[in-house]
């Protein structure tokens, strides 16, 4: 085991194993982030209500969707609802500093969300709605969702945790999950990359791969990403029953190189620049991990192409 020094991990000690045996660095952070999910399935043993939250780039999606199969076969059914699906539609949104926010809790149409969910608990079923991004518009009561009666919720995104929702909960019910790259890398040279950056990695890679975007346009976005999560995500952390650290050892091995190329398309005349070298210049201290020992269950697919 690979433990944290100041909760970061060493870049040498990495390249060591991914030069040596990748597979055991492989098989040791699947481990360890699927032991996590083990932990946090016998602590909501109990509960029907399970909040997941944590800042974009943490792995919500896939870990929703992991713990309620694991819940469903240790004989909890489970359905997993995402907050993004509760949008308001564009034209409803009041602007914030002159412009649309989907950061602010005030995005979200909360009382039907906690309607669809009294819908579960009580009846068993509901109509749930989808958004659609690519408009702004939410489709009301489009998709049945059936819960048994002795079934678990999960529901999952960014506001997870937020006093608002977790208010018309008794308190028994509820359980919250904050999750997040916990931990960097870094070198004896003091180089490396922050928990951050990893999900900066993480959302780029994705961002390309599944919306179409370039790296200038995810860079663009993140300034207020980030800006928005220091304020209305990482306090809600505080609320947490457990932490899940979704860091990965072996990430940044495996997405060093298509992350460089990601970077170097960054004109030299972007405000981006020198950011983009300083993160490249600690990319290429990682040895490159071949994406062939890339588990077909991991979390990291979330962000791949796959």
């Amino acid at each position: 085991m690979i433990y944290p020094t100041h909760c970061e991990y060493s870049i040498d000690e990495i390249n060591h194993i991914v030069n040596t045996d990748p597979r055991r660095l492989v098989a040791e952070a699947e481990s360890d982030y699927h032991g996590q999910l083990q932990e946090v399935a016998l602590r909501f043993h109990g509960h029907r209500v399970l909040c997941l939250a944590g800042p974009s780039g943490s792995g919500k999606t896939t870990t929703a969707n992991k713990l309620a199969a694991l819940l469903t076969e240790d004989g909890t059914p489970t359905v997993v609802l995402s907050m993004d699906d509760f949008y308001k539609n564009q034209e409803d949104m009041v602007p914030i500093d002159g412009k649309l926010n989907f950061e602010v809790i005030e995005s979200l149409e909360v009382g039907i969300l906690q309607k669809k969910i009294h819908e579960l608990l009580r009846k068993g079923c509901s109509l749930l709605p989808r958004y659609d991004f690519s408009t702004g518009t939410r489709t009301d009561d489009c998709v049945e969702v059936q819960l048994p009666k002795s079934g678990a919720i999960i529901i999952e995104g960014i506001h997870g945790l937020h006093e608002e929702l977790a208010a018309c909960f008794e308190k028994d019910l509820l359980y919250r999950v904050y999750i997040s790259p916990h931990s960097g890398f870094q070198n004896e040279d003091g180089i490396g990359i922050d928990k951050r950056q990893v999900r900066l990695v993480r959302r780029m890679i994705r961002d390309n791969h599944h919306r179409n975007a370039s790296p200038i346009e995810t860079l663009m976005l993140w300034e207020e990403v980030c800006r928005a999560e220091d304020l209305y995500v990482r306090p809600m952390a505080r609320f947490a029953d457990y932490r899940i650290n979704s860091v990965h050892l072996y990430e940044p091995c495996l997405f060093r190189d298509e992350m460089i190329a990601l970077l170097e398309q960054v004109p030299k005349n972007s405000k981006y620049h020198q950011m983009c070298e300083n993160l490249k210049f600690s990319l290429g201290k990682f040895a490159a991990l071949s994406p062939e020992f890339l588990p077909k269950d991991s979390l990291l697919r979330e962000f791949t192409k796959n």
